[in-house]
């Protein structure tokens, strides 16, 4: 279908442009002018208070080779929350290219390293995880890495999400073809409750209740800078609840309430809650 460029509608509630990436706009520019030819825009049709627009979506195909590496050695046990001890590992690289099929050309390398250290008090752990990530530039942003929000990762992140969390900040507060993430927590219990919750016909066992202490930072960004300045790290401290449940004995699960404080900007303590556990 054709349709006059004057009779697009750009509707900012449908596709945001706050995080716009000028260096791409440029490119795609200086391209335009040198000749180059691009695939058609496709136009999707949609009905607003009975009046009929035609918004612009661009669908692309990315076809590409997913290589991974993955290491662990942790132990959990009856009476743990999370893993209490051991390292874990996880290299993975993702390659683009119109040679097998994609419209797309890039490349992305995601690291992603956790160690527990258990305390002298019973399952009582000093938790760490290390993130970082490179991308090719001029990427879309929905293609570049996310950082910000209290979203569980209880397994490795991968190239499926580009969402990755860093408490007391909102979602994709950060956004760029580079990552940097690290996290350190603190994890105690507080009370063992192996009670009952519910009615004969439909219950939960809460088995426990634990806490822990967190210091968030990291940053996303664009540009061939390999590393952040610390200035222009973003940190975030705060604290969450674990509770641990058993719906059956062979399948529990951990609902989490915490809290953040962003430390670098003046934002309110955010409270969040979510099924799993931060790593």
């Amino acid at each position: 279908m054709k349709e006059k460029i004057e009779n697009l509608v750009i509707d900012n509630d449908i596709y945001p442009r706050m995080h716009i990436n000028h260096k791409t706009i440029d490119a795609y520019s200086e391209a335009l002018k040198a000749g180059a030819k691009f695939p058609p825009i496709e136009i999707q049709k949609i009905i607003d208070d009975g009046e009929e627009k035609n918004v612009e979506s661009t669908i692309r195909k990315i076809n590409s080779i997913i290589l991974n590496y993955t290491y662990y050695d942790t132990e959990s046990y009856q009476t743990s929350i999370g893993p209490e001890t051991g390292n874990s590992l996880s290299l993975s690289y993702q390659h683009a290219n119109e040679l097998i099929g994609s419209d797309v050309t890039f490349n992305r390398l995601l690291l992603e390293a956790r160690k527990y250290l258990p305390m002298p008090s019973n399952n009582t752990v000093f938790a760490m995880r290390l993130m970082a990530g490179m991308a090719s530039e001029g990427l879309d942003e929905d293609l570049q890495f996310h950082l910000g929000g209290s979203q569980p990762s209880d397994g490795f992140s991968s190239f499926e999400t580009t969402l990755l969390p860093l408490r007391g900040f909102d979602k994709s507060s950060f956004i760029g073809n580079h990552l940097f993430l690290t996290s350190l927590e603190y994890r105690f219990p507080v009370k063992t409750i192996e009670h009952k919750i519910g009615f004969d016909w439909v219950s939960v066992f809460l088995e426990r209740i634990s806490g822990l202490l967190f210091l968030d930072m990291g940053n996303a960004w664009e540009g061939n800078k390999i590393i952040t300045p610390l200035d222009e790290t973003n940190f975030s401290i705060g604290a969450e609840i674990n509770f641990k449940f058993k719906l059956s004995y062979d399948n529990p699960f951990v609902l989490t309430i915490g809290g953040g404080k962003a430390l670098n900007e003046p934002s309110p303590f955010k409270i969040y809650t979510h099924i799993g556990i931060s790593f």
